[in-house]
């Protein structure tokens, strides 16, 4: 009879934990705003570096 509260207590906050766990980098990725244009791309090998980055979003961003 007793042991309700126990369960309660130790496995209700691991599945909280488990839960944000495994649903914050979901929503971190989600709130990425979409590049439509860098330059130079990514990955792109360069001699020297750049005098000018541009990068394009499909929404504005806030900073």
């Amino acid at each position: 009879m007793h042991r309700r509260p126990i369960l309660v207590f130790s496995v209700l906050p691991l599945a909280i934990i488990a839960f944000i766990a495994i649903a914050a980098p979901r929503a971190a990725l989600a709130s990425q705003p979409e590049i439509i244009f860098q330059f130079p791309k990514d990955g792109m090998v360069l001699q020297q570096p750049p005098k000018v980055l541009q990068m394009c979003f499909k929404q504005p961003v806030a900073g």
